[in-house]
C-alpha cells in the first residue's frame, strides 16, 4: 500500500503539526509495522535512512521485541 504522500497532507494532521513544526523525528508507518508511508529527515535518520525518499516505502526494521507493543498502541 505504500505510496506517495506529499508531506503537506500529512504534516496538517492533528496528530502529526506540532511535532513536525518542533523537528520531530516522525515517522508515519502502514498498520502492520511493515513500511513507511512518510517521515520527517529526523524520523528517517532514526532508523538510518539518510533521506525520507529512502525510508518511503522501505521497512523501519524494527527489532522484535517492539512491535507487540507499538500495535496494541493502535488496536482502537
Amino acid at each position: 500500500m505504500p505510496g506517495h504522500y506529499p508531506f503537506i497532507d500529512i504534516a496538517v494532521l492533528d496528530a502529526i503539526r506540532q511535532g513536525f513544526a518542533r523537528g520531530d523525528a516522525l515517522v508515519v508507518l502502514t498498520r502492520d509495522l511493515q513500511s513507511a508511508l512518510w517521515a520527517t529527515g529526523p524520523g528517517a535518520k532514526l532508523f538510518g535512512f539518510a533521506r525520507i525518499e529512502d525510508i518511503a516505502g522501505n521497512s523501519p526494521e524494527f527489532p522484535v521485541s517492539t512491535r507487540p507493543p507499538i500495535m496494541a498502541l493502535t488496536q482502537n
